[in-house]
């Protein structure tokens, strides 16, 4: 038979298994997912009721909000504030490898609206000063370059529409087609709890030796939203200062601190990170030698520069950047070296490079060339297809006759 005890011992069992799983869950989910909330504007209502007795007979009710014939009723109506929180995130598991002169260059960034109100948000792309180091996802590096202006500027482009999944990647080439990219300034009515795939575009100068690094933030400000199309005002200041006013929607800046957020110390309606651009680039040297091989007196034993000796000259070229060089050629202008002429079929070359080729061509005039000698041989040079990098090597050597 079940007693009035054991039924409060079941009850304070089921309440105790239902705060467990209640603060398991708290802890389980992220804080982001509660980062919607009740959008701003919201108007709250509460009323109480109060029920009473003269003597033993009960009296009309009366309510907290005023019903007529009630004296001291409370205000019991508020809305609910627009709570001001946006995150940039880099996209870029890693630096993003660029080549000298390489245009479209593309770094990739996560815009989210983390606050309680469709928003539009300002965007800018910030080169930092030359230096360092600075902090980044990927360390502290130093920026040693800005892009390239010379025909294009810093541009910033969003991936598919606001509040729209973004589509399968960036696809230079299609921006400002259907289902691609799009050269934006601002991000256009952002719904709460939603984002958008944002990049970075530059040309890389011309010229930029091996290893250096280029830093860019992505900086968005709040502003204005509820007007499609058109660009909010920016929302320089919140209300967190002033006393509550259940009647107005108020703005709360609830935002992080970002790499280039102007307040360093407080949320500010900013919010930015970081990511970089690295030079990948052969780094070539090359140098040249030259040693007597023959002479008509001693032969190769202790050959002199005399009348009718050869000489070998030998061109190196070494790689010791980053990335291969392709299509390196090696040219000899045989004609400027006085006094001497070229000693036929004596050219080779040599390559450390196992998969590489190697075309050795000569000309009379340095225009038009041949893979077959003839003669006068005024010009030599070798094509390697490939001088690989981190020591990769490419020579050319060949003879002349001293006159």
């Amino acid at each position: 038979m079940k007693t009035h005890k054991t039924e409060q011992k079941r009850a304070v069992r089921w309440l105790g298994t239902v705060l467990l799983f209640g603060a398991i869950l708290i802890l389980l989910v992220p804080a982001g997912a509660w980062a919607l909330g009740t959008a701003s504007g919201t108007s709250i209502s509460n009323q109480a009721t109060i029920n009473y007795q003269v003597g033993t007979v009960s009296q009309p009710a009366i309510s907290s909000d005023g019903d007529p014939g009630t004296s001291g009723a409370q205000a019991t109506t508020f809305v609910v504030d627009n709570l001001v929180d946006l995150a940039v995130s880099t996209l870029d598991g890693a630096i993003v490898d660029v080549s000298p002169g390489a245009t479209a260059m593309v770094l990739r960034f996560q815009l989210d609206n983390e606050g309680n109100t469709t928003q539009d948000f300002l965007l800018s792309a910030i080169a930092q000063a030359t230096g360092g180091p600075y902090a980044t996802p990927f360390g502290n590096l130093n920026d040693a370059f800005d892009a390239d202006t010379g025909t294009n500027p810093v541009r910033i482009y969003m991936d598919s529409a606001a509040g729209e999944a973004p589509t399968a990647g960036y696809t230079p080439g299609t921006w400002d087609g259907v289902g691609s990219e799009t050269l934006v300034t601002y991000v256009d009515e952002l719904d709460a709890d939603n984002s958008v795939t944002l990049y970075i575009v530059i040309d890389i100068p011309a010229g930029q030796p091996d290893g250096d690094m280029s830093i860019y933030g992505l900086q968005a400000q709040v502003a204005v939203g509820g007007s499609a199309g058109a660009q909010g005002a920016a929302i320089a200041g919140d209300d967190s200062g002033s006393s509550d006013d259940p009647a107005t929607v108020e703005i709360v800046f609830g935002d992080g601190i970002g790499a280039d957020d102007p307040d360093q110390a407080n949320p500010d309606g900013y919010h930015s990170s970081r990511s970089v651009y690295r030079i990948v680039s052969a780094s070539l040297a090359a140098a040249k030698t030259s040693q007597v091989v023959w002479d008509p007196i001693n032969a190769a034993a202790n050959p002199k520069a005399i009348p009718g000796a050869r000489v070998q000259y030998t061109i190196t070229v070494d790689n010791t950047g980053s990335t291969a060089a392709n299509n390196v050629v090696i040219t000899d202008p045989i004609t400027l070296i006085p006094n001497v002429t070229f000693f036929s079929g004596s050219a080779s070359a040599g390559n450390n490079e196992g998969t590489a080729t190697r075309i050795i061509e000569y000309s009379a005039d340095g225009t038009t060339w041949s893979s077959s000698e003839t003669s006068p041989v005024n010009y030599v040079r070798v094509t390697h297809s490939t001088i690989r990098a981190t020591n990769g090597q490419g020579t050319l050597v060949f003879q002349v006759t001293i006159n």
